[in-house]
């Protein structure tokens, strides 16, 4: 398979496997699990759809994985919203995850301190000259509250 491939393949597969209905969402394993959920005895049809579950989930952990790590490249890539792989049925926690309709924010970043719509002040240049004068070991909170009262 060849790079460009890869992300429109991992896309596809986890897309196919949210969309299909439970009784074909799983590897050949479930559907021979399946047969036997055929079974008279409640008991045996429990553990064999338990066992048909487990399959399944095992498929689907997979393949979700393989979407967290292509999506956000392949829907810039093909100008796909967020909106729209919600529309097709996948959790909002999965497009977290992904990093989908994050606009200028890479996964596992964290917004900056101050909260968001609040400015940080910039350190100064003299701030730091302050700082580095004041010697080893100088905590900031020594040497640049002088600077932000005036400042302010």
């Amino acid at each position: 398979m060849s790079e460009e491939a890869e992300p429109e393949e991992a896309v596809r597969a986890y897309l196919r496997a949210i969309g299909e209905p439970p009784a074909t969402a799983g590897p050949p394993l479930a559907g021979r699990l399946e047969q036997s959920v055929g079974d008279d005895d409640p008991l045996e049809q429990l553990r064999a759809l338990a066992a048909v579950d487990r399959a399944r989930s095992v498929r689907l952990d997979a393949l979700r994985r393989g979407f967290v790590r292509h999506a956000r490249r392949w829907a810039i890539d093909n100008d796909v919203p967020r909106a729209t792989f919600r529309r097709f049925g996948v959790d909002d926690a999965v497009l977290d995850a992904a990093g989908v309709g994050v606009e200028g924010r890479r996964r596992g970043t964290v917004a900056r301190a101050g909260g968001p719509g609040e400015r940080v002040r910039p350190t100064t240049a003299e701030q730091i000259k302050d700082h580095v004068r004041a010697g080893p070991g100088a905590s900031p909170a020594s040497t640049w509250p002088t600077r932000w009262a005036a400042a302010r």
